[in-house]
């Protein structure tokens, strides 16, 4: 099959390149053709290595777009396949969402949902723009843009000056150092903010918006376009659903049509059977069945719970089920610990590590590289986790980031990388 594959990357040049590849789909979708699936890659990926692992692959029909997944937990990621139906829907809800369509600038590699997402919105904007009669000129105004965030001044000029409002979609990591940067917390006060790919600490969160920043949260992934739920709520048709483990399904319009399976599969099996051998558990319909443009569900590998607000339930995302920590015979969230800590003026990143007794045991990674005061007091940390969540919520061991390397292992999206983090603490202690 004819694969279009566009190198992603960060930056203007980027930026660019890929918003172009974009709008020439889009309008070849738009007036009726069936535009070649377009594949963005990372910088320096081959791209005949790509079109020869696609090419070994059942790529199903009405496909727009082939977008690998983090591989967060594998350390692999799946190819997914998208239909510019589900891009678009995913665009429409998110511009409804927050009250109008606008420009996103680009801060995440393109070669992630997240990423791509800012310019396929844009571009998405831009041609409706040219669809209602505006000149191209005009229709420019919603064009994505890259914010070099190391220069204040610029980034300020470039809000300032625009005619739409902007999107800024960032990851948690990225939110932190803005509010670490007075002149960059002062030039963002423009842009909308949304963002995702990990758990926001509320601290930030509450900090971001006293400084004035217009922040809202994100959660989705590849499968769903991006994010389908914002500040907890679902956006366009999307539904939640909640399993009794607490695992996420998300059924709406902007589900993807599902991952690549190989041809020889297909090739010796009816479409039926090779559904349910490769997408058991995680689309429904299945790919092969899949009409592009009709709501599917997503089972994720995520858990939540339903929190009652004055407002109504919102979604409370409480980790992926495989970084579920089964000590005892009691499963613990890290996340939950990881807010209980916070609570006590202490940042950690907590993990499951191998326990002979237990089968797993908690610990505790406190970033101690800038900040001396930040100890490693077991005693401390212990004491406040019992008496907030429980005994078995306590972590047996807390390890400073100083001793395991000084910095936290992230995955290509930028998430804290915790399948590594976990070998490397099980390492530091001899488990």
């Amino acid at each position: 099959m004819t694969l279009v594959v566009v190198e992603g990357g960060r930056g203007p040049q980027a930026v660019e390149r890929v918003h172009d590849a974009v709008v020439g789909a889009l309008r070849t979708w738009r007036g009726g053709g069936s535009p070649a699936p377009l594949f963005v890659v990372a910088p320096g990926t081959d791209p005949e290595a790509i079109r020869a692992e696609v090419g070994r692959l059942e790529v199903p029909e009405g496909t727009g777009l082939l977008m690998r997944t983090s591989g967060s937990t594998t350390g692999t990621g799946k190819i997914v396949a998208i239909s510019w139906e589900s891009l678009t829907a995913s665009a429409k809800a998110t511009h409804e969402a927050f009250g109008g369509p606008g420009r996103w600038a680009a801060q995440l590699p393109l070669e992630h949902i997240a990423g791509f997402q800012t310019v396929a919105r844009s571009a998405i904007n831009e041609l409706d723009a040219l669809d209602a009669g505006e000149s191209p000129q005009s229709a420019a105004r919603f064009r994505p843009i890259y914010l070099d965030l190391s220069d204040p001044r610029a980034t300020r000029a470039a809000l300032t000056s625009a005619a739409v409002r902007t999107y800024l979609s960032l990851v948690p990591t990225q939110l932190l150092r803005v509010l670490r940067t007075p002149e960059l917390l002062v030039a963002l006060r423009e842009a909308v903010f949304l963002v995702g790919g990990a758990g926001t600490p509320e601290h930030a969160l509450t900090q971001a918006r006293e400084a004035g920043l217009d922040v809202h949260t994100s959660y989705g992934m590849t499968e769903t376009c991006g994010g389908c739920v914002y500040d907890g709520r679902p956006i366009g048709d999307t539904k939640i659903v909640l399993a009794g483990n607490g695992r996420i399904s998300l059924r709406s319009s902007a589900v993807a049509t599902g991952y690549l399976w190989p041809c020889t599969a297909s090739a010796t099996a009816p479409v039926s059977a090779v559904a349910s051998t490769f997408e058991p558990t995680d689309f429904d319909p299945p790919a092969p069945l899949r009409t592009p443009g009709t709501p599917a569900t997503h089972h994720t590998k995520d858990a939540g719970r339903l929190v009652e607000t004055p407002d109504g339930n919102i979604l409370d995302v409480l980790g992926r089920i495989d970084d579920a920590i089964t000590t005892g015979g009691l499963t613990v969230m890290p996340r939950l610990i990881e807010e209980s800590l916070a609570r006590a003026g202490r940042e950690a990143i907590v993990v499951g590590v191998p326990h002979l007794e237990w089968g797993e045991a908690v610990a505790a990674v406190v970033d101690d590289t800038n900040n001396p005061s930040q100890s490693c007091d077991i005693t401390v940390m212990r004491s406040w986790v019992k008496l907030d969540l429980g005994p078995w919520w306590a972590p047996t061991y807390v390890v400073g980031l100083s001793e395991i390397g000084g910095q936290l292992p992230h995955t290509a999206s930028g998430k804290v990388d915790r399948r590594q983090l976990r070998e490397l603490v099980s390492d530091y202690l001899g488990l």
